[in-house]
């Protein structure tokens, strides 16, 4: 994978989301529907304009409930070593520990 994957933007669920884990870090906005994220042991409950940024070697999954067509999120996928030196500059490092 290269260091930073440009986001994307999906509409609507037509297919089953599955567990996975990636070398890779995630960002991910929600901009429609509801669903309940699960990382690692922990549920995280999204709804609209929330951000959640994950581990993407911890196992995880997004449940969606309600209207799957509604389920509106963009997501990007970058590399730890890719952000340390912007998380350094800005002084969280910490974000990602």
């Amino acid at each position: 994978m290269q260091d930073f994957l440009v986001g994307t933007r999906q509409k609507g669920i037509t297919y089953e989301l599955d567990f996975n884990t990636h070398d890779s870090n995630e960002l991910l906005l929600l901009h429609g529907g509801n669903c309940r994220f699960l990382v690692d042991n922990q549920f995280y409950y999204l709804q609209p304009g929330n951000l959640l940024m994950l581990d993407g070697n911890v196992v995880h999954k997004a449940y969606v409930f309600g209207d799957p067509l509604a389920y509106e999120r963009s997501l990007l996928k970058f590399r730890t070593d890719w952000i340390q030196p912007l998380l350094k500059e800005l002084q969280v490092e910490e974000v990602l520990t």
